[in-house]
């Protein structure tokens, strides 16, 4: 038995108050003697005595009285066993759900407020309630779960700081990292208890396939443990409502051509249950009013929209929409922001055997057409500054000054070429090599294959193959569709910005892997000696085929650069490729952009975000039934639940109740004495 206030037992003094005056209404009483008393007979005699029984009973109850209530006051603890140690403190680590779904309107018996304010109030009792027994840390789960403070012990400062400084603005919730990161810091601990409090809206989104993988992270991150922590579930309450989100439909961030039109698709969408009528939309560049006009949406519903825009200049730009959303409680969703990397001019240096007068008529035709076609005018926001060279005319100035190389059915190169080439990809450029029918195949595989000191082609050619003949007729092979895996080319998974499975192709050459035990990239002594070593070989992707499985195009990283190697020429003797419509983007894709600054974004879990639905209350007793925690309403139930666990289970109540009876007796006995006295 242990006390929480133990000053107060002092108040058990109060019982002298009764005693005292029982004492001096006694005093007053002295027996005289008269001559009648011998006329009393036995019965009064004993009803005397029992009447003096209940006077002393009386008393007791009245002193009970406020000894009992003086403990009472006291908050005694029952203590069944030792709990948490000698000390019982603890290490407690917070879980803070700070994604913008928190934003939306809690479930407030008081002046309205957001999910995000009532969980950073309930965050800061829990740490004011449990500072001095426990060391603190605080995880942010938003997003990427990382850890906003350190293990402190008996200073709440740095948490407290750490839950100001958050703002509920990421993009859905890490739940499996933030329980690996709680993990990976309760093994500093120093307490033999250690707790995980989880703060979440608990949005359904969120928890619909994380429960298992959560259920696996716990089990995997917290067995290293020399106890497992015991974790604690408090759900925000978030008042259901509607909510207005708009997005750029852009899987990464855009990196586009000066010159070339760049569309920006946007997705909205209204998640309540009353149509809205003239939203106020807005794209912006560089903080530059592009687009302002309004829209309309229908309830529950989601609407897309196409704007085209040029970039004027290049360099790094920052695209933004702005909606406006009559709720007003999430923001975050209300804005979405896009980076923007508008290339300068590629240099192309198209190297074939021979060079002609007429584009049609040489083997870089159609490329340089392709690559020119979003020219406004010649010599004006063209994206491509091509040269075409002969290949006996190959000089090394023209290759350093190049971004882009495109060599297209090319008997042999140079030596002194291949050298320079290799150089320049190896800085960063690109290579684009095209085959043919008059290709050297054992030069090929001489001068950029494994017996090259860096090899250059990702695979070897091998012998020309030509479309089945069924009944007389060339069946005309076609190219596999989509999804494709490179980034480069899943811009055509959708059929909108083309169709590459439209081409057909009527010859190919042969293209496979290089040998295993090939020495492929080894250096020569003569390099070693100097100082100088080739790039190491990566791995080969195959990123098309035809619709029989046949490689068509296979790419590989060299050094800082990358190679993309064909298996068909860059004119109409392979096939259709060339006149095809696909044939422009496609070709722009590859040899001018350069996708290595886009960072991915999180579309898809942003949308959902949005979506404010969460788990019921008996869906959330549920996961906590799976999670193997404890699932508390508010703050101080847990609180509530952490005093107990620390010291035992309070029976203040039961003493108080204990109190009303022995005052409802005190009554009775009293209201007993006065109807005898009377009598």
């Amino acid at each position: 038995m242990g006390f929480l206030n133990v000053m107060l037992l002092f108040g058990t003094a109060a019982l002298a108050v009764p005693l005292g005056i029982h004492l001096l209404n006694r005093s007053r009483f002295h027996s005289v003697e008269w001559a009648a008393m011998h006329l009393l007979d036995m019965s009064d005699l004993q009803n005397a005595r029992r009447m003096e029984w209940r006077s002393l009973l009386l008393l007791l109850l009245r002193c009970l009285v406020p000894v009992v209530l003086a403990v009472c006051m006291a908050r005694p603890v029952f203590q069944t066993a030792a709990v948490g140690g000698a000390s019982g403190r603890s290490t407690t680590l917070l879980l803070l759900d700070d994604s913008y779904s928190m934003q939306g309107e809690a479930v407030n018996r008081g002046a309205p407020q957001s999910g995000w304010q009532s969980a950073a109030d309930i965050a800061t009792t829990i740490v004011d309630g449990v500072a001095r027994q426990a060391e603190l840390a605080l995880v942010g789960v938003g997003g990427e779960a990382r850890r906003e403070s350190q293990l402190t012990r008996r200073d709440a400062r740095p948490v407290l700081g750490a839950i100001s400084r958050l703002e509920p603005t990421r993009v859905a919730v890490d739940l499996v990292g933030g329980f690996r990161v709680a993990g990976e810091s309760l093994v500093a601990s120093r307490q033999p208890h250690r707790q995980v409090v989880l703060l979440s809206d608990f949005q359904r989104v969120d928890w619909s396939e994380s429960v298992e993988a959560a259920i696996n992270a716990i089990q995997q991150q917290w067995k290293t443990l020399p106890a497992p922590p015991d974790l604690h579930l408090i759900p925000v309450e978030i008042a259901p409502q509607g909510n207005v989100s708009v997005s750029f439909d852009a899987a990464s961030d855009e990196v586009t051509l000066l010159g070339e039109p760049l569309d920006l698709p946007l997705t909205i969408h209204n998640d309540g249950d009353r149509p809205l009528v003239a939203l106020p939309l807005r794209i912006l560049i560089d903080g530059r009013t592009l687009v302002s006009r309004k829209v309309d949406l229908p309830a529950n519903a989601t609407s897309q929209l196409l704007f085209t825009i040029d970039m004027e200049t290049a360099g790094e730009h920052q695209a933004v929409v702005e909606i406006d959303d009559p709720s007003g409680w999430v923001v975050a969703d209300d804005v979405d922001r896009l980076r923007l990397e508008t290339l300068p001019a590629r240099r192309v240096l198209m190297i074939e055997q021979e060079v002609k007068s007429s584009l049609l008529d040489c083997e870089t035709g159609f490329v340089q057409l392709a690559l020119e076609s979003t020219a406004r005018e010649v010599g004006e926001g063209q994206a491509a500054l091509v040269r075409r060279v002969a290949a006996a005319e190959v000089r090394e100035a023209m290759v350093e000054e190049s971004d882009v190389i495109v060599v297209a059915n090319v008997a042999r190169l140079p030596d002194d070429a291949v050298a320079w080439i290799a150089a320049r990809i190896a800085a960063g450029g690109r290579l684009c090599i095209f085959a043919g029918d008059t290709i050297d195949v054992g030069w090929y595989e001489q001068q950029m294959g494994p017996s090259a000191r860096g090899p250059l082609l990702p695979w070897k050619y091998g012998e020309p193959q030509v479309a089945a003949v069924v009944d007389g007729v060339a069946a005309r092979e076609a190219v596999q569709a989509g999804p494709y895996s490179d980034p480069l080319l899943a811009f055509f998974d959708d059929p909108q910005h083309g169709q590459l499975d439209a081409v057909s192709l009527s010859a190919w050459r042969q293209m496979e892997a290089w040998d295993a035990g090939a020495a492929a990239g080894d250096a020569r002594p003569e390099d070693v000696e100097r100082g100088e070593e080739p790039p190491l070989p990566k791995a080969a992707e195959v990123l098309l085929k035809t619709a029989s499985g046949t490689p068509l195009l296979v790419a590989a990283g060299y050094g800082q650069g990358r190679v993309f190697q064909w298996a068909v020429a860059a004119d109409e003797a392979s096939g259709s490729l060339p006149r095809e419509p696909v044939f422009v983007p496609l070709m722009q894709r590859l040899l001018l952009l350069d996708l290595s600054k886009a960072t991915p974004r999180q579309v898809v879990d942003r949308r959902e975000e949005s979506t404010l639905e969460h788990l019921t209350a008996v869906e959330r007793a549920s996961l906590a039934q799976r999670l193997g925690g404890t699932l508390h309403a508010t703050a101080e139930d847990f609180l509530a639940h952490e005093r107990n666990r620390q010291g035992g289970q309070e029976i203040w109540r039961w003493l108080l109740a204990l109190v009303v009876v022995l005052l409802f007796a005190e009554m009775m006995v009293a209201g007993r004495l006065t109807r005898r006295g009377g009598q």
